[in-house]
């Protein structure tokens, strides 16, 4: 490919699917509207992590015959999704104060990471379901699960 095609190409990118990127603009512009100038990178990557989660784990529920998507389910998510809004706003308020972006920033990680496990966990369950054999997912998920594992004895 040459530069003018790849060119196009990144043009053409750009023109796909304009309503579900219209949507995700409203949406960041209403985060924006939210928290004012002090809109961090964190917030975007929650809203993108929780929509990437939603899909994981309803793909999931959808291949699966024993397993059926269920609206109490998504509702949980709703639930969720609205705790971390109100941890993230939490955070975003301790910011004013002495040592507060150091609290935002650890409740911004917290959620960040607790979607990536989630998503993790989702992409596993897909791939066993499916038979696929993915090293590198397999020892993060180990890993993860340890370090989790490790933290509950601990405290047992």
């Amino acid at each position: 490919m040459d530069d003018k095609e790849a060119l196009l190409h990144f043009f053409d990118r750009l023109g796909e699917y304009p309503v579900i990127k219209a949507i995700t603009g409203v949406f960041l512009w209403m985060a924006k509207a939210l928290f004012g100038p002090t809109f961090r990178a964190a917030y975007g990557a929650v809203g993108v992590l929780y929509i990437l989660d939603f899909i994981t784990g309803y793909s999931y529920a959808w291949m699966h015959p024993q397993i059926k998507p269920d609206s109490r389910r998504m509702f949980h998510g709703l639930v969720k999704l609205l705790i971390y809004l109100l941890l993230l706003i939490v955070g975003h308020q301790s910011s004013s104060v002495m040592f507060g972006s150091f609290i935002q920033s650890v409740i911004e990680a917290f959620v960040v990471l607790t979607e990536v496990k989630s998503i993790l966990e989702n992409i596993k369950k897909i791939a066993d379901f499916k038979g696929v054999h993915i090293p590198f997912l397999d020892a993060l998920t180990v890993m993860v699960q340890g370090k989790l594992t490790e933290t509950t004895q601990r405290k047992g």
